[in-house]
């Protein structure tokens, strides 16, 4: 359970002239289940307006706030929370429907990594046999469709070697085949990709317990990598 310094407002609310304007732009506040889990992929985030909204009507309570206030006409400045739960939600609901298919996504759910080679790549890297892309298991000449089973993740080289062929044809083999990921599939490779550092401080002590499903460990366990 995350820690539980700094749960409650302020008793006094800052003198209205020092709050800094517009700060309440840009807030974002997560929003976990009734057990403190993410309930989607990638995360819940509301704006400022759905935030104090959720609260009001009492639909959720605050496990951290922020230092940000937003301002409600005469009334005094309302404190917005970091992070909080909301009282009725089940998250094994949203986190078992599939997740779109998208080029972003697709870089989560083949781990950064070649599925013909198994090496490391990022998008726009000047070494073609560094550099992600997407392709076409089945080629588009042939029909194939940009759909999760039919799309892996290739270094350029890869790709290029492939081009309009099969994969018998080309002579490559996938180091696993083409699967179609959850949105809990999704969120655990997510936050456990490096991700979580680079999300706000205050959202990381609830998210440290996302691990990988049973699902993922099982095609983690079948994959072939062996490339740096």
């Amino acid at each position: 359970m995350p820690p539980d310094s700094s749960h409650l407002p302020p008793d006094t609310p800052p003198d209205r002239s020092t709050l800094r304007p517009g700060a309440y732009r840009t807030h974002l506040t997560l929003v976990l289940g009734r057990d403190n889990k993410p309930m989607a992929y990638p995360l819940t985030l509301l704006n400022t307006q759905a935030t104090v909204s959720t609260l009001v009507t009492n639909r959720a309570e605050v496990l951290e706030w922020s230092g940000t206030y937003v301002l409600r006409g005469e009334q005094d400045p309302f404190r917005l929370p970091m992070v909080m739960r909301l009282r009725n939600y089940r998250q094994d609901v949203s986190l078992g429907m599939p997740v779109a298919y998208t080029a972003y996504n697709l870089y989560i759910r083949d781990e950064g990594r070649c599925q013909y080679t198994g090496r490391r790549l990022s998008w726009h890297n000047p070494d073609p046999r560094y550099c992600a892309t997407q392709d076409h298991v089945v080629p588009q000449w042939f029909g194939g469709k940009t759909e999760w089973l039919n799309m892996v993740l290739a270094s350029a080289s890869s790709n290029n070697r492939k081009g309009h062929r099969t994969l018998a044809e080309c002579g490559l083999t996938l180091q696993r085949k083409p699967w179609v990921p959850t949105a809990g599939d999704m969120l655990g490779l997510w936050l456990t990709s490096g991700v979580l550092d680079e999300l706000p401080e205050a959202f990381q002590p609830f998210l440290r317990g996302v691990t990988l499903t049973e699902r993922v460990k099982r095609i983690r366990d079948g994959a072939l990598y062996s490339a740096a």
